[in-house]
């Protein structure tokens, strides 16, 4: 390909979408990107253009692709972590939460994603100082986000309680790890009093929103279960458990804030291949557990599993994250 080539066929290509010609302007991007794979300004046009004819998974990895190919001093570590991670490109993801954490040793994020893509250091739960730095900042668009995620964890909770526990409206209801409040209208059919607990005061500010909360707490949970003094009818954690490890202790303290007779709903992630610990950090900065460990801790909190279902957590570069949905009960 002749030196001037490449930009001909960068020209023609933007011709071609001045004229809504996205598809002829793919081809074009795809000749050149063949010849020239780190020409930046093709793959971020072909990215842009397959994300707007609904081919957004392949569109991010061109985006991607242009991304980690410019100056990372210029580049939020988290994103060029992000990228490489969405390259399946591991070891550069590892390699960039390396020097991150390197260079800000007292960053919690930095901390939480190295040791996710490593191995080492890692915690027994999400720390709350990464919880509150991620999601303080995620809590604007964390919504929509999850909405084009195809997350729909509430409505599958919806739908296991009133196949076990038709719905009353004369419970005390605890909504745990609340976030923005997307349980809430799930959760208010069941509830006389409805409590939600976050430690993230932005989500909380935006669960206020709703209206549908009787009482809404920032506090990190477990410090909740321990010192509420409270007793509720339901607890519900969606999308919660999978910021723990090992969830026996979050599970002990369940318990005990469960009146006789209580329901626990919840979700994990699923770990598909059994660790020792049972649990492990993913990629994503989450816990995926195995159905071993989830059931061998809620035995030993004195929980009865009254229902597990198989479901799709979320969709993750256009796949599917396997998890469980399991209803509990404390002895009445």
């Amino acid at each position: 390909m002749s030196a001037d080539r490449p930009s001909f066929l960068l020209a023609q290509a933007q011709t071609r979408l001045r004229f809504a010609q996205a598809h002829d302007a793919v081809l074009l991007l795809r000749q050149l990107l063949a010849h020239d794979s780190a020409h930046v300004a093709a793959l971020e046009l072909l990215g842009h253009t397959l994300s707007s004819i609904g081919q957004a998974i392949e569109g991010a990895r061109f985006l991607c692709q242009a991304y980690v190919l410019q100056d990372p001093a210029a580049q939020p570590p988290r994103m060029r972590g992000i990228a490489f991670y969405i390259l399946g490109d591991i070891a550069q993801a590892r390699e960039v939460y390396r020097q991150w954490m390197l260079a800000e040793a007292d960053n919690p994020v930095a901390r939480h994603f190295f040791a996710a893509f490593s191995g080492e250091d890692v915690p027994p739960r999400a720390s709350d100082d990464f919880i509150r730095e991620t999601f303080d900042s995620y809590a604007l668009r964390f919504d929509e986000s999850l909405r084009n995620l195809a997350y729909r964890i509430p409505e599958e909770i919806a739908e296991l309680l009133a196949r076990h526990a038709p719905a009353q409206a004369r419970w005390r209801v605890l909504d745990g790890g609340c976030g923005t409040g997307l349980s809430g209208p799930a959760l208010r059919p069941w509830a006389a009093h409805l409590c939600g607990v976050d430690l993230s005061e932005h989500m909380v500010q935006r669960a206020q929103l709703l209206d549908c909360y009787d009482q809404l707490v920032v506090a990190e949970l477990g410090d909740f279960l321990r010192t509420s003094g409270a007793r509720y009818d339901l607890i519900a954690y969606a999308d919660t458990l999978i910021y723990f490890g090992d969830l026996a202790p979050v599970l002990q303290q369940t318990a005990q804030c469960l009146a006789p007779g209580g329901w626990l709903v919840f979700n994990t992630e699923l770990q598909q291949f059994e660790t020792p610990a049972g649990f492990a950090l993913a990629h994503s900065g989450r816990f995926q557990h195995h159905p071993s460990h989830i059931a061998a801790c809620l035995q030993q909190a004195g929980l009865q599993v009254q229902a597990c279902v198989n479901v799709t957590v979320r969709q993750e570069f256009d796949q599917g994250v396997p998890g469980q949905l399991l209803l509990a009960r404390s002895p009445a």
